[in-house]
């Protein structure tokens, strides 16, 4: 997917108002301009341009820093901090559900035990569709790459087949610029 060069320029000067052009989650808008002023510089910008791009066709959505394939809190809602974490929280369990958020950390628990502690994650991106229909999307800037335990998360939560999610990873390239090639990815789930 290509972006507007300026668009990141201006993002890098402290300029989020890309947030504000389309009809993105408040969720969404509150946590990555929170994140991008505590590290600025092109991080987050990514993920931004995505929920902007994926607006229309979306009803919710959160942007996901945590480690909620495998941490009990994401389950039983001990210890989450108000502001951002109790909000991910409710959408998980509304959207996921309670007990597919159980059999996803088990099935990602399993994974990390055969696989010397390598903890899948999720994507950047959560994505309710109009229709209901999840996505999850990694998004990845020029020169980004995807980490060791990105795949096996990415892997478990597309072959979850009571999700019926799309998964996707989206890498972003200038306009102008020749896209990057597409990259097959695979991991055995055991």
């Amino acid at each position: 997917m290509s972006f507007p060069p300026a668009f990141l320029e201006r993002w890098r000067n402290g300029d989020y108002s890309l947030l504000t052009s389309g009809n993105i989650p408040s969720y969404i808008k509150q946590i990555i301009v929170y994140k991008a002023k505590v590290r600025p510089g092109r991080r987050f910008f990514g993920e931004a341009f995505v929920a902007v791009s994926f607006s229309s066709k979306n009803k919710d959505g959160f942007y996901c820093s945590y480690k909620w394939m495998t941490v009990k809190k994401w389950i039983n809602g001990k210890g989450l901090k108000p502001e951002f974490e109790k909000p991910f929280y409710d959408g998980l369990h509304k959207y996921i559900g309670t007990e597919n958020l159980k059999e996803i950390q088990k099935r990602s628990n399993k994974y990390r035990e055969s696989h010397d502690g390598n903890k899948p994650v999720a994507s950047d991106l959560i994505l309710i569709g109009n229709n209901g229909r999840l996505m999850f999307l990694e998004v990845k800037l020029p020169g980004d790459t995807i980490r060791p335990n990105q795949i096996p998360g990415l892997a478990i939560l597309q072959s979850f087949e009571p999700l019926n999610a799309d998964v996707s990873i989206i890498s972003l390239y200038p306009e102008n610029a020749t896209p990057p090639k597409p990259k097959e990815y695979s991991v055995e789930l055991d």
